[in-house]
């Protein structure tokens, strides 16, 4: 589902900016979530704490990693920019190892070293690309960024779950916590860039949207 979405991104980003596309997805997701989870558990007894860490998780994953990755699609292109950000599970190992207590294993470090290397091998494969658009190479350093903040953001989301927090719960709160910064912080500072916005944009991006959400509702539950 993701990697659908990262395709229908980047032709949405061909008419109009990636903060553009970070609000658009977070009004569709939030809504369906928060209408989901009052349907279902209607926030009964919701630990205050659990709400607290899943909403910091929402600004570390769904708004300031979401922009990096959405940049990485932008800069690198859907294929490269999905493949750094899929290393995000093994950054989210080591840090359930630091924060959670987790045991290391033998995969663990094995899948470390194969993190290196890939990110090494996609970063050189790149730089031909950013080479011939002009791009600094540093730009692959946008969805590498994304998938740290995202593994951040799933080690929150899991300190959160393990306080009675509902998945649902976590999903809607999560989704509406970056949407209520993302517009002061994106829409407020960039007026100008959500002014007749591209009608074509706006069309892909809700159907990445669309599928985001499916898929992030898979990864909490």
């Amino acid at each position: 589902l993701m990697g659908t979405a990262s395709i229908f991104s980047r032709r949405g980003l061909e008419y109009a900016p990636f903060d553009v596309m970070v609000v658009v997805s977070l009004v569709v997701s939030a809504p369906i979530f928060v209408v989901v989870a009052v349907l279902t558990t209607g926030f009964h007894d919701a630990p205050v704490r659990g709400l607290v860490l899943v909403a910091a998780a929402g600004v570390v994953g769904s708004l300031v990693a979401r922009s990096c990755y959405f940049l990485g699609i932008n800069y690198v292109g859907p294929g490269k920019s999905l493949s750094i950000s899929a290393t995000s599970p093994l950054f989210a190992a080591v840090l359930a190892v630091l924060v959670l207590g987790e045991r290391v294993t033998p995969m663990v470090l094995v899948g470390t070293a194969v993190l290196v290397l890939g990110v090494v091998a996609i970063s050189r494969d790149a730089r031909a690309e950013t080479d011939r658009e002009g791009h600094s190479p540093y730009v692959v350093l946008f969805p590498l960024a994304g998938a740290v903040l995202l593994a951040g953001s799933v080690t929150l989301r899991k300190l959160a779950l393990d306080t009675g927090l509902a998945p649902i719960e976590a999903a809607a709160v999560n989704m509406t916590t970056a949407l209520l910064v993302a517009v002061p912080v994106l829409v407020g500072a960039r007026r100008e860039r959500f002014r007749g916005v591209d009608r074509r944009a706006i069309r892909q991006f809700v159907v990445a949207s669309l599928l985001m959400t499916a898929g992030f509702g898979l990864v909490v539950l």
